[in-house]
C-alpha cells in the first residue's frame, strides 16, 4: 500500500511555493511623458502569447502614427516594462533605433495602475490578478513635425495563476490609461497571438478567428486590457468520479457474489477477509490511479502546481479512508449475502 501511494504522488510534481496560486508577471502598458500636442492617429498594439507554451515571456509590439503638430521637438517617454535586458527590447522613431534604458524599479508614473483581474474563461468569476513591482523602459524620441512613426518592442512576463484546474492560467494586463496624456488618440488596433488550440479570454471582447483574437477601438476603449489564456487539456482524463462511484458498486457486487457462493457452501465469514481485503485494495488503486493520471497529461512548465499538489496530497490522506471503507462495504455485503444464501441453501444430511 504504501508503494501504491509514494508512486502516486510522484506525478504530482509538488513544489516548495504550493501554497501560492500566483507567479507575479510584469506590468506592462502604454508610455507617459511630456506630450502637449502630440496626438496619436493610430496605434498597432501585437501581443504575442505563443511562447507562454514553452512558460517564456510573451512579445509585445506598438507602433503609434503620431501627429506632432507644433515645430520639431525631443520628448522624454517612459513604457512600463519590467526585468528587461539588453535582448529583451527596442526602440525605433521613423524607421532609426534609438537608444533606450531600463529604468530601476519604484520610479514609475502613478498612473500606472494594472487590472485587478483578468477574464474568466467559463464566464464565472474573474480571476484576481498580480504583478511584480517593475521598472519600465525610458528613451527620448525626435519628432519632427508632421506624422512620424514610434516602433516599441520588449518582452513581459505574464502572471501564472494555478486555479481550478490541472492546467494553469495565464494573465496579462496591458495598461491604456497612461495613452490619455496624449492630445488625443485616435484608433487602436488590438491583435493577440495565441498558441495553437489555447482557450482565451479578453477584457474588452476581442473577437476571435482561428488562434488569433483582434479589435479596432476609436479612442481608448478602457483603462487597461486584461487577457487569460489556458492551454488545452484532456477532461475525459478526469476519471476520478467514476472511479469512486463505479469501484464502490464493483467491489459491492463482487463482496456479494462471492459471499452468496460462499453461503452456499455453508463457508465460515473468515473467508470473506481475503477477498474484502483484495477488493479494497484494487477500488483503492484504481481512485489513485485515476486521480493522478490527468496530472502525467499536463506538461511541466503548464502544470497548476497548487491545484494538482493538493489533489495528490488529498489522495494520499484519502486512501486509507477509501482502503477502509471499502473493506466495510465488502465485508458488510458479502457478509449479509452469505447469511441470506445460507439460510435458503438446502441442509445437506
Amino acid at each position: 500500500m504504501c508503494v501504491v501511494l509514494v508512486a502516486a504522488a510522484l506525478p504530482g510534481r509538488a513544489r516548495a511555493n504550493a501554497g501560492s496560486p500566483h507567479e507575479e508577471g510584469d506590468p506592462t502598458g502604454e508610455p507617459s511623458g511630456a506630450l502637449a500636442g502630440m496626438a496619436v492617429e493610430r496605434e498597432t498594439l501585437t501581443i504575442d502569447l505563443r511562447p507562454l507554451a514553452a512558460a517564456a515571456p510573451a512579445r509585445i509590439e506598438a507602433v503609434y502614427q503620431i501627429r506632432n503638430d507644433g515645430a520639431a521637438r525631443t520628448v522624454d517617454l517612459v513604457f512600463v516594462a519590467a526585468a528587461l535586458s539588453a535582448a529583451d527590447f527596442g526602440v525605433w522613431v521613423n524607421d532609426t533605433a534609438v537608444p533606450a534604458v531600463a529604468q530601476p524599479e519604484g520610479r514609475l508614473p502613478s498612473a500606472w495602475k494594472p487590472p485587478v483581474t483578468t477574464p474568466a474563461l467559463t464566464g464565472d468569476e474573474a480571476f484576481s490578478y498580480y504583478t511584480a513591482g517593475g521598472g519600465g523602459l525610458r528613451f527620448a524620441a525626435a519628432l519632427h513635425a508632421g506624422t512620424n512613426t514610434l516602433r516599441v518592442r520588449y518582452a513581459a512576463r505574464a502572471t501564472a495563476y494555478s486555479g481550478p484546474a490541472p492546467v494553469r492560467f495565464w494573465q496579462l494586463g496591458y495598461v491604456l490609461a497612461p495613452a490619455r496624456d496624449w492630445a488625443a488618440f485616435e484608433q487602436l488596433d488590438v491583435t493577440v497571438l495565441l498558441p495553437s488550440g489555447w482557450r482565451a479570454a479578453a477584457t474588452p471582447a476581442l473577437e476571435r478567428q482561428g488562434d488569433t483574437l483582434t479589435a479596432g477601438f476609436r479612442g481608448l476603449p478602457a483603462d487597461a486590457l486584461a487577457l487569460t489564456a489556458q492551454a488545452p487539456y484532456d477532461r475525459r482524463w478526469d476519471l476520478l468520479p467514476v472511479a469512486l462511484a463505479g469501484g464502490a458498486a464493483v467491489a459491492v457486487v463482487a463482496a456479494v457474489l462471492f459471499g452468496v457462493w460462499l453461503g452456499r457452501r455453508r463457508g465460515s465469514f473468515w473467508w470473506l477477509l481475503p477477498g474484502a481485503l483484495a477488493l479494497a485494495l484494487a477500488w483503492t488503486t484504481v481512485v489513485i490511479v485515476a486521480a493522478v493520471r490527468p496530472l502525467a497529461e499536463v506538461p511541466a512548465e503548464q502544470d497548476a502546481w497548487t491545484y494538482n499538489y493538493g489533489r495528490v496530497l488529498l489522495i494520499v490522506f484519502a486512501a486509507p479512508l477509501i482502503f477502509g471503507g471499502g473493506l466495510l462495504l465488502a465485508l458488510t455485503g458479502g457478509g449479509i449475502a452469505r447469511v441470506v444464501a445460507r439460510r435458503r441453501a438446502p441442509v445437506v444430511r
